[in-house]
């Protein structure tokens, strides 16, 4: 289930874009909310991703992306 929220602005699209959404008959209110939606996601996933899901706590970076995922619980020591 997902949260409204009401946000109102004005925005210019490029006329190259709004050319390929009309060629693909794509509403822009849709795809503007895709945007902001996916933009959003990886923002959160920036900041959070050498962080602990458990404790929050920030991470090292030392430990090899191939060896995170062999470590118990990630690559933390809350457990």
């Amino acid at each position: 289930m997902t949260t409204p929220y009401k946000v109102k602005f004005e925005a210019e699209i490029n006329p190259k874009i709004k050319e390929e959404m009309d060629y693909w008959g794509l509403d822009p209110q849709d795809v503007i909310k895709a945007a902001i939606e996916y933009n959003i996601i990886n923002a959160i996933k920036r900041q959070t991703d050498n962080r602990c899901r458990k404790c929050k706590k920030t991470l090292q970076h030392s430990i090899p992306k191939d060896k995170r995922s062999e470590i118990k619980g990630g690559f933390c020591t809350c457990g």
